[in-house]
């Protein structure tokens, strides 16, 4: 590219030397204005051509600030050529290496900053006059770059060392030049492994996610797409995030469901406790027997918190409901407190049992220690079990003499001894009167 500084520089200093002080640098919009062919990675190897038909949209007049103020031999020198432009992401601090091959005429390499401004965010690049041509320079991880290749020779045809002419020289009919740009990862250091084509692009024997280098890379870090991170890059909290595992639908937050799966990642497996009472529902394998009540977990109160009565539900989930209440036959003899048990702790006490005199025990829990008159414990009275009550003691009749006899058919209430005494004396009285 043996180019005619004279023509090519001198014209525009004085300009220079004038305008400088009354205007700023032109700063370009890539994203909104420029076309850009494609996104470079590592791995790409990319044949392409730029379109001579085109205008300029980054070259342009040196004295505006208009110009590439970076590539040597021949920087800070009008540029009115056409550009194809690619943006570059830094996967890693370093040193990046761009080749451009299989040039047919004159072309320029350069690098801008993500300012993509051609005269203040010039980075690198080359204007050596060669059919191959390589540019150099140190990348920042994270940060984007515009890789600008200018058909210099489409449009400075008199002083082009190479035009990109059919004939080779400015008489020629101009045509579209092709190019081939690929990274030299030989000599990159800061161009690392390409998490996602399948190769080993830095030539340390990992390719794509397995290579660390890809650790600050989203490809790798959120393989199942769910919007987490997995544990394999730095602060992953994806338990699984492996796609063919049902790893999108598992990650911290999730639903739990029970299904065998640690779906919210708290390194607990179907923990469902839908009624928040801290135990695990039993169709998960858990104890709680209803965990739609908070109240009905292993060890809850019986009563469901109520401050009196009971709630008729197995709160404590052991099979029996409201034992320890009213309502509950604790001591097993049939009765309940509201079925009149008075000592539901002692089985030998409820209705209908033997009372026992002087034991100082209501064992019928009639109210009183004493069994009711002419009772023969049957279910005539109180409950008690035996043969059919008696009637109580008559009041005899006088029969004319100093005894209390029972009516006929009754037992008497005077003692047996008294009645033989009686009836002899009535016998030794009645042979008396019949020997006179």
């Amino acid at each position: 590219m043996v180019r005619n500084l004279v023509q090519r520089g001198v014209g525009g200093f004085c300009l220079l030397v004038g305008m400088m002080l009354l205007i700023g640098p032109a700063l370009a919009a890539c994203p909104a204005d420029i076309p850009i062919i494609d996104h470079l990675t590592c791995s790409n190897v990319l044949t392409s051509s730029v379109d001579h038909t085109q205008p300029t949209r980054l070259g342009g007049e040196c004295a505006l600030g208009e110009c590439y103020s970076c590539g040597a031999p021949h920087d800070e020198q009008e540029q009115e050529a056409p550009e194809a432009v690619y943006t570059f992401r830094c996967q890693a601090s370093g040193n990046a290496y761009l080749t451009v091959t299989d040039m047919p005429c004159d072309l320029d390499i350069y690098v801008l900053d993500a300012s993509c401004d051609p005269y203040d965010g010039c980075v690198a690049g080359s204007t050596a006059p060669d059919t191959d041509d390589s540019v150099s320079f140190q990348c920042t991880a994270g940060q984007t770059y515009y890789v600008v290749i200018e058909a210099y020779g489409t449009a400075h045809l008199p002083i082009s060392s190479n035009p990109c002419t059919d004939t080779g020289d400015e008489n020629g009919t101009v045509y579209s030049p092709s190019y081939t740009l690929q990274f030299d990862l030989s000599q990159s250091s800061g161009c690392n492994e390409d998490c996602d084509d399948g190769l080993d692009n830095d030539l340390d024997g990992l390719s794509d996610c397995q290579d660390p280098d890809c650790g600050i890379d989203e490809v790798c870090c959120d393989l199942d797409g769910d919007g987490v991170f997995g544990a394999q890059c730095p602060g992953g909290t994806d338990c699984n995030d492996d796609p063919a595992a049902e790893g999108a639908a598992i990650q911290p937050g999730a639903a739990e469901l029970c299904d065998g799966l640690d779906n919210d990642c708290n390194e607990q497996i179907d923990d469902i406790d839908a009624d928040g009472d801290g135990f695990i529902a039993e169709s998960c394998g858990g104890d709680d027997c209803d965990d739609s009540k908070a109240t009905v977990y292993p060890g809850a109160p019986e009563d469901g918190g109520l401050v009196e009565g009971y709630d008729n539900v197995d709160n404590d989930c052991d099979g029996d409901v409201d034992e320890g209440t009213e309502n509950f036959d604790d001591d097993g003899d049939g009765y309940s407190e509201t079925q009149g048990d008075c000592d539901d702790a002692n089985p030998e006490i409820h209705p209908g049992a033997v009372e026992v005199p002087g034991n100082q025990i209501d064992d019928d829990c009639d109210g009183d220690d004493q069994p009711i008159a002419g009772d023969d414990n049957d279910a005539g009275d109180n409950g008690d079990a035996g043969a059919a009550d008696s009637p109580g003691p008559v009041a005899p009749a006088n029969l004319g003499c100093d005894c209390s006899l029972i009516a006929a058919g009754e037992r008497s209430a005077v003692p047996a001894p008294l009645l033989l005494l009686a009836a002899l004396g009535l016998f030794v009285r009645a042979r008396r009167r019949t020997s006179l």
